[in-house]
């Protein structure tokens, strides 16, 4: 009858110890699929930046071709000049 006790301890000792690895091996495959997670959404958010860095380089290269500059337009800046110079004559 010992012996049985015996037997029964230690199955009860060893199932219990695999169901504890069971949740920290279940815990060690959630933190690993977080990390993938983490990993593509910091993937997706820098192709989304060099799209943008693309673009604004990409949109700079025509308007230089079509000759359009971020300046305002030259009469604009005369007429201004000739507002300042009546003010003072």
């Amino acid at each position: 009858m010992n012996e049985k006790l015996h037997q029964c301890v230690g199955l009860v000792e060893l199932l219990r110890d695999h169901l504890k690895d069971k949740h920290h091996t279940r815990l060690e495959l959630m933190i690993i699929i977080l990390i993938m997670i983490e990993v593509c959404i910091a993937r997706v958010i820098y192709s989304c930046i060099q799209i943008c860095k693309f673009a604004v380089v990409l949109f700079s290269f025509g308007a230089s071709i079509m000759g359009v500059s971020g300046s305002p337009p030259r009469h604009k800046i005369k007429k201004y000049d000739n507002y300042n110079d009546n003010k003072k004559g």
